[in-house]
């Protein structure tokens, strides 16, 4: 059975919040930390 996550990022600089789903949470935040 594979696990899904539901994620809230926020990027405080741009005053963005992301809302998303994803299979791989490690990935998917180191994504979000390199962008």
């Amino acid at each position: 059975m594979k696990h899904w996550y539901v994620y809230i990022m926020a990027n405080k600089r741009n005053g963005v919040i992301y809302i998303g789903v994803t299979d791989d949470i490690e990935e998917r935040v180191k994504e979000h930390k390199l962008k």
